[in-house]
């Protein structure tokens, strides 16, 4: 059991806590064996607290974690909002969650505040160190892609040797890499903080920004493979807001943990990440109720309502598409994405789409379940003269009903065909 510890201005008393995480297989996993899954509080941003019952709520939607950006070195002094964050390691203690304290950018990412790193650090370290439910992660995103320069690397080992003199046994998440895109700049930060470091306590924290699904994949491969382990803070999500279903696929494949950028309030939105998680096939065991362990139904979204491009389930060919946020883009000959399930309901009879090419164009080909199932439209993309240069196009396709995983393979002479925006199918009847 954590001792008492008697804060003389708002003291926290956790019940019932949460034993430590641990490593095993490469990832933190639960005191249950079970992998972190959670979403974010930023009072550093809005400078207070969800409701109660919010936080409580995501134990019914499989998560058994926050990720608190505590403070930011943009607008506070080490411990000013101390009130707030004892009130939520009372919570998440109260509620059996696990907490991961980190430090804000305001967005002022790739950036930080040496004194002020220091000084949050010698307060908050010793403030939680009994605290089992509670973990440390040292700043997020300090620096931008791996390897971080050297000052970050000094930054970080002084931390760690600050949170280890004050806190000896909380787990330390350590760089929290925006763009994990290079492990062997994350092997040479390994080696630049010193052969003082506890692996056995210590994890490699990043995120997932401007990286394609097999760059994730590569690091995340590669860094569990050398011995360490790894977690996601930070996913991408799909704008606007929306759980990033294909890189959760990616988490759960690879077996590691990680916490949503999702307020508990975006958490609760069912279309923002229970219907999205429904509709992409992920299950896991979660440590409260039931959802979303078992065999999913098919849940399928309206057909005849936008569908974001960049929002696919999977993708593949030659060279592979990119998220590129609001599109999709560098889309070469026979490249092709998939979206999960569409609701044709009673029918469709057109196709439309949101399209941009400063390329020599090309087509599209619309089909059914598979890349091998049934053609029922063809688009043919002319360019537009830009690639900010954007049409709206249709083409008919042949009656459909029913639920359908779409395939949207690309046919051109060349690489850069063109862009998609969105698309939707039409009804044969209009209400």
């Amino acid at each position: 059991m954590p001792a008492l510890l008697l804060f003389t201005d708002n003291p926290v008393v956790p019940s019932p806590p949460r034993g430590r995480v641990r490593i095993d297989s490469g990832t933190i996993v639960t005191d249950k064996g079970t992998l972190l899954r959670g979403c974010r509080v930023s009072t550093d941003w809005d400078e207070k607290l969800p409701k109660r019952s919010e936080i409580s709520a995501i134990k019914e939607l499989g998560l058994n974690a926050v990720h608190l950006y505590a403070e930011s070195f943009v607008k506070h002094t080490p411990g000013e909002l101390h009130e707030l964050v004892d009130t939520l390691v009372k919570w998440t203690a109260e509620e059996s969650l696990y907490l991961i304290i980190t430090i804000g950018c305001l967005m002022q990412n790739h950036t930080f505040n040496y004194e002020f790193a220091l000084g949050f650090w010698e307060y908050y370290a010793p403030r939680y160190a009994d605290y089992t439910h509670v973990l440390y992660e040292i700043h997020n995103e300090p620096s931008g892609v791996p390897p971080y320069p050297s000052k970050t690397i000094d930054m970080e080992r002084e931390v760690y040797s600050i949170i280890r003199k004050n806190a000896p046994h909380t787990h330390i998440l350590f760089f929290s890499y925006p763009i994990p895109k290079n492990p062997e700049g994350i092997f040479k930060d390994i080696i630049g903080l010193g052969k003082k470091i506890d692996w056995t306590n210590c994890s490699i924290a990043i995120h997932s920004y401007e990286v394609t699904e097999m760059e994730l994949e590569t690091t995340i491969r590669e860094v569990k493979a050398k011995g360490y382990s790894v977690l996601n803070t930070e996913p991408c999500s799909l704008s606007p807001m929306i759980v990033n279903f294909r890189q959760s696929q990616i988490h759960e494949k690879f077996n590691i943990s990680y916490l949503h950028f999702l307020l508990p309030e975006e958490i609760a939105a069912p279309e923002k990440f229970k219907l999205p998680i429904e509709n992409a096939e992920i299950t896991w065991k979660p440590d409260f109720g039931s959802w979303p362990s078992g065999t999913p139904s098919i849940v399928a979204v309206d057909a005849f309502s936008r569908k974001e491009a960049e929002h696919y389930n999977s993708q593949g060919g030659p060279s592979g598409i990119k998220d590129m946020g609001p599109r999709i883009g560098f889309i070469s000959n026979d490249d092709y994405a998939i979206y999960n399930y569409l609701d044709f309901a009673d029918g469709a009879i057109q196709f439309e789409a949101r399209v941009a090419s400063g390329g020599i164009g090309g087509w599209m080909e619309i089909l059914l379940d598979s890349l091998d199932g049934q053609l029922i439209g063809k688009m043919e993309i002319k360019p537009t003269g830009g690639w900010d240069k954007w049409i709206t196009k249709t083409c008919p396709v042949k009656k459909v009903n029913g639920k359908h995983k779409v395939v949207l393979h690309f046919k051109g002479g060349q690489y850069d065909l063109f862009d998609i925006d969105w698309f939707q199918f039409i009804p044969a009847a209009l209400p």
